[in-house]
Formats: C-alpha cells, sequence, structure tokens
C-alpha cells in the first residue's frame, strides 16, 4: 500500500538520522537531501537541489536498469535495489535503495528516497568473489610468476577501482624512497609517491621482503577504512605469494639436485672415460718409443720419419691433456686441498676445451707463462670456475662475426690473476649487479639455470679471493680472478731429483730386478722393453696376486703396479706386501690411468708408496724417477 504524504513526513524524520535521504519532483529534479547524502557524496545542498540523480551515476548499471525504476515508481509503486553511485571525488559507493512515490488524491505528487550506505559490505562480497576466482586459478597461474602477478594486479585494480597497481618481486624497480620507507616502517601504508596517493602492502618471507604491492590513484583518498577493508585480503595474497615461492624455491632446488646428480654421474663416467683411454694412450706412446728407439740403434737417420713421428708423438699428448683435464674436472667434489700451479689447471681445461671451439669458429687463446707461483685449494673446483666462465663467454659471442675468446694468467706480488676475456655482446650495466644472484640468468630456461656464476662467486670466495665483472655493451665483458699465491718449494721428490735431459736418458743404467704388474700384456711389454734397456732384469705379473707369488720366489728392489686390475687391485696387493715382515721390501711406484690416486685408500697408504706416475707417460718420466729412487748419475 503506498504511503500517504503524513506518514512519509513522520517515516523520514525518524529515518534522517541513519539514512540517506532525497526527494525529487515528478521530472527528477532533485528539491531536498540531507545532511547524510552530502556527506557520502562530498557535495553540498546547492549542488544536488536542482539538479537530477545522473550527477551521482557511476555508469555502473545499463540503461535499462533506471528505465524499469522509472516505470515501477511512475505506476505508483515502491522500488527497492542496490545502485552504485559516484561520489565527487570519483570514489564510489553503494547504497541499498527504497524509492516511495508520495500520493495525493491518487496522483503522484512527488518521490523520496531513504538510502543506507552498504559499501563494506558490497567490497567484502567482491573481495570474497575475487579470492574464490583467486584459490581457483591460483594453482594453474604459479605456473608463471609473470602471469600470476598480471591477474593478481588486475584484480586489484578491479577491486580499488585505482589508476595503477604494480605486484613486482623486482624491488629494484620500486623508487628509493618508497623503499626506505618500508624498512622504516615494514607494515602497509600510505604513501605519496610522485604527487599521488598510494597504498603499500609489503609481503615477506622469512623476514625478508620478497614482493610489494603498490596501488596508486591521483583521485582517491586512501583511508583507514580503505586499508581495513583489503587487509585481510593482502594477507592472504601474501601467503599464498610466499607459498608459492616456497614451491618455486623447491623446485629450483630439486632441479639443481638434479643437474648436480647428472653432473656426478657425468664426472663418473669421465674419471672411467679417463682410465680406459689413458691405458691404450700409454701403449701407443710406448710403442712410438720403443720404435724410437729401435730405428735409432739401427743408425736410420730420416727426417721424413722424425717429423711424422713428432706429429704422433704431438697428436698423443693432446690426448693425454684432454684426458687430463676430463680426469680433474670428474673429480671436483672428491678433490683434496693442495698446493698447485694455477696454469697447470688452465693449461688442462684449456686443451680440453680448444679443439670443440674451434671447430665452433671461436679463437681461443691462453696467454701467460707457467711462473713459480702456487695456490691452496682444490684443482677440481677451480676447473670447475674456469669452465664456466669459458663456458659464458662462448654464449655471449654466439651470433658475433668474429668470435673470440682470451684466458690470461699473471702472477702478482703476493698472488695469481686470471682473465676470462671475450668480444661478446655485452652485459646491460643494470644487470652486471645481478649476474652472481643465485637463479639469475640473461639465458632462456632451456640455456642456463643461473646457477653458474653464482657457484662460481662461492668457490673464489672458498679460496679467499676475489672476482670481478667489467663489461660493455657491444664490445665484451672481461671476470678476473685474484687469488692469493706464493712462492712454494716443490715436493720434497721433485726437488732433490737432479734435471735430466731427454737424450741423457738413454744412457742412465741401472741394476737388480723389477717387477712389473698390470692387466694389459702390451704395457708389461712396454715398460719391460723400456726397465731392460736400462740394465734392469725384468719380470711381470697380471694382479696382485700374481704379483705376490712372484715376490715370494724372488727379492725385487722395484715394483711398478698399477691399481685397477681384476682378481686383486694394487691397494690390497701393497698392503698384503707391507704387511708381510718376511719379505724384503722393494720400492713401489704405483702407474695409474685414472682417478684412483683420488680414492681414500691411496690418501691412506699413501706413505708406504715411493712414487706415482699417470698414464700415458714418457721414457723420461720413469727415468727420472727412477734416479730420484736409486740415486744413479750419468
Amino acid at each position: 500500500m503506498n504511503l500517504k504524504k503524513a506518514e512519509l513526513l513522520s517515516l523520514e524524520s525518524a529515518l534522517n538520522q541513519y539514512a540517506i535521504v532525497a526527494k525529487t519532483d515528478i521530472s527528477g529534479i532533485i528539491t531536498h537531501v540531507n545532511d547524510r547524502l552530502c556527506e557520502i557524496s562530498g557535495y553540498q545542498p546547492q549542488e544536488l537541489i536542482g539538479r537530477n540523480h545522473r550527477i551521482l551515476n557511476s555508469g555502473h548499471h545499463p540503461k535499462s536498469f533506471f528505465e524499469n525504476m522509472w516505470k515501477t515508481i511512475s505506476a505508483g509503486k515502491i522500488w527497492r535495489d542496490q545502485v552504485k553511485n559516484r561520489a565527487k571525488d570519483g570514489t564510489h559507493y553503494w547504497v541499498d535503495t527504497i524509492i516511495s512515490p508520495v500520493i495525493e488524491d491518487g496522483v503522484v505528487k512527488q518521490y523520496i528516497a531513504f538510502r543506507f550506505d552498504i559499501t563494506r559490505d558490497k567490497k567484502q562480497q567482491q573481495i570474497s568473489l575475487a579470492m574464490a576466482d583467486i584459490r581457483l586459478q591460483f594453482a594453474e597461474l604459479s605456473k608463471d610468476r609473470g602471469e600470476l602477478f598480471d591477474f593478481l594486479t588486475k584484480k586489484i585494480i578491479l577491486l580499488t577501482e585505482c589508476e595503477s597497481a604494480h605486484l613486482g618481486e623486482d624491488l629494484a624497480s620500486f623508487e628509493p624512497e618508497l623503499m626506505k620507507s618500508i624498512s622504516e616502517s615494514p607494515g602497509p601504508k600510505f604513501v605519496h609517491s610522485e604527487g599521488k596517493p598510494s597504498l603499500v602492502f609489503p609481503f615477506y618471507s622469512m623476514d625478508a621482503l620478497v614482493s610489494l604491492f603498490f596501488i596508486q590513484n591521483s583521485n582517491i583518498h586512501f583511508t583507514d577504512e580503505i586499508l581495513k577493508d583489503f587487509i585481510e585480503f593482502f594477507k592472504i595474497i601474501g601467503e599464498m605469494l610466499r607459498t608459492s615461492k616456497i614451491e618455486d624455491d623447491l623446485s629450483r632446488q630439486k632441479k639443481i639436485f638434479l643437474h648436480n646428480s647428472k653432473l656426478a654421474s657425468i664426472g663418473e663416467l669421465a674419471a672411467g672415460v679417463a682410465h680406459e683411454v689413458n691405458n691404450p694412450l700409454a701403449i701407443a706412446k710406448g710403442l712410438l718409443s720403443m720404435i724410437q728407439t729401435d730405428i735409432r740403434t739401427l743408425g736410420v737417420k730420416d727426417i721424413f720419419f722424425e717429423d711424422r713421428f713428432e706429429k704422433i708423438d704431438l697428436a698423443l699428448e693432446r690426448i693425454g691433456h684432454i684426458v687430463r683435464g676430463l680426469r680433474t674436472y670428474s673429480r671436483i667434489d672428491s678433490d683434496e686441498l693442495m698446493h698447485f700451479n694455477l696454469m697447470d689447471v688452465l693449461s688442462e681445461t684449456f686443451f680440453m676445451m680448444k679443439d670443440i671451439y674451434n671447430q665452433q669458429g671461436i679463437c681461443f687463446e691462453l696467454v701467460g707463462d707457467r711462473g713459480d707461483m702456487e695456490v691452496y685449494g682444490s684443482r677440481g673446483r677451480l676447473q670447475q670456475v674456469f669452465v664456466n666462465l669459458i663456458t659464458n663467454a662462448r654464449d655471449a659471442t654466439s651470433g658475433q662475426p668474429e668470435r673470440k675468446i682470451t684466458v690470461q694468467y699473471a702472477e702478482l706480488v703476493h698472488g695469481v690473476s686470471v682473465s676470462v676475456i671475450d668480444n661478446g655482446r655485452g652485459i646491460p650495466s643494470e644487470l652486471q649487479g645481478k649476474v652472481f644472484e643465485p637463479f639469475f640468468t640473461t639465458k632462456i630456461a632451456s640455456e642456463g639455470t643461473g646457477i653458474g656464476l653464482s657457484l662460481v662467486s662461492s668457490i673464489i670466495k672458498e679460496h679467499d679471493g676475489s672476482l670481478d665483472l667489467n663489461s660493455m655493451l657491444g664490445e665484451g665483458t672481461t671476470f678476473t680472478i685474484i687469488l692469493p699465491a706464493h712462492l712454494l718449494r716443490t715436493k720434497l721428490e721433485e726437488a732433490q731429483k737432479p734435471s735430466l735431459k731427454p737424450e741423457a736418458a738413454k744412457q742412465m743404467s741401472f741394476r737388480g730386478k723389477v717387477l712389473v704388474v698390470d692387466d694389459e700384456e702390451e704395457l708389461q711389454e712396454i715398460l719391460g722393453d723400456m726397465l731392460t734397456r736400462l740394465g734392469f732384469t725384468v719380470f711381470c705379473a697380471s694382479d696382485g696376486q700374481q704379483a705376490l707369488d712372484e715376490i715370494q720366489r724372488e727379492k725385487f728392489e722395484l715394483v711398478i703396479s698399477d691399481i685397477s686390475m681384476p682378481a686383486m687391485d694394487g691397494f690390497t696387493f701393497l698392503e698384503k706386501l707391507r704387511s708381510d715382515s718376511t719379505i724384503v721390501q722393494p720400492k713401489f711406484i704405483f702407474i695409474t690411468g685414472g682417478s684412483d690416486a683420488n680414492d681414500e685408500r691411496f690418501k691412506t697408504l699413501k706413505g708406504q708408496v715411493d712414487g706415482l706416475l699417470p698414464k700415458p707417460f714418457r721414457k723420461i718420466q720413469i727415468v727420472e724417477k727412477l734416479q730420484f729412487l736409486f740415486g744413479v748419475s750419468e
């Protein structure tokens, strides 16, 4: 039933204290407003009276919405619905609206509207719907953090109706003053940025700032009420982001673990390959030496043969460099700390990679001479540093018309420096401070993990060194490592032995019995021939057990034994030999084609060994070792 004028006046008086009240004539022109309407809309009474309600139209509702309203109230019926209005400052508010016609003598004379502010309730409803949508899509969107951040940003702009919003983990992209303000007071806050009011929500993980939500609008005056509306929403978003980041980090850690597992497998494979290659390589070098000796013995002097022999020897030496590099690289994790000349490691690395890079059209050079300075640390881990830096240089030069990488070694007063120089595309200045951060990479996902340079930096710090970067766009990049080093006397064995020229080796003469223990018959033959020519009487065995049987029958001045053998390996053989007090103990040299010298058992037995010869070996190396052990001069 329609309300009469007196009843409406009475109701208006009661509701005026709580409701937003306005009157219009039958054409919709405002004739009266109460204080509550002025308060919520931001308009003064004189700005509203004489105008129609289009002044408050937010544009949210379709034209048909208001056509239905007019049709209802014009027919003398009460109309009720929720309306989104626009205040003078551009903000929006929602009101639950009741419009009732005032009827006199059966004719509509005016309209009176009672409105109740439901903005908070409406906002909470929107937030709840937004959260439901976010939760629904979060798992899928989390696969791509960029896509996730774009989605969340759009949701925030829609909910807050702000001009702009920015959610980001790249904290360097935010204004320094803003970051300073957050560090001084870590919670959500209102700030002014570029003259505009802004709302900032920082997100933390393990007490560390990880990302920011930054909302800005020149027309909106942020209030504590607005902050209260969104604080719980952003807390939930923050928790979801933290969870996502933890999962993302765990996923990265898993990838790193799998990557390292693959590297470990490759390392084991490389060690095995090195052993298998070194045996036939030692045979080839030994047979070549025997042929050269036989030709010289026959008095044949032919430049043609000598030239070919020299080229074969150089080719075998190249293979040896590559294999030694692989062997060093394969023992990264188990490599013990020691004093060594860094140029040796650089040479191994260089020769391991040189031919591959030359085939790729890269001019690859090693500059510098081996001096007297030695560093203390892990050969394997430092070689990993050089491999990573050289590999990065290779990638950086991709696409250049002429690709060039130079590894430069120099000795300083109290250290050594190594520079890896490329003529690649260079690194932008704004990224140079980030390249050593874990997971940061400028490469696409299939080409880089962002682990390499972070690992390089970590290894150099472990060795008390420094790592510097110098790069210019379009000109190239230089990574320079400086490590502490000092002059150090080499091992006593090397320090005491006299220098021996290659041509003097054939003049050496020894006496006594030598037992050669190796499962390769060709190596037995080669070593036997070398030692026989030097004056020794040579016996051979194929494994440790056969060797022990021989030692029970004969007295030997020297045993030269392989480490990896079937039936009984070299370590077990040495243990049994040294523990037998009935045997006159001979001098003992290990020969190895792999990473056996890195075995824990070798470290235990090291004091019981008189020397170690890596395969492939030259005759002069054997002669020098024998000269040291038996004191025979030329």
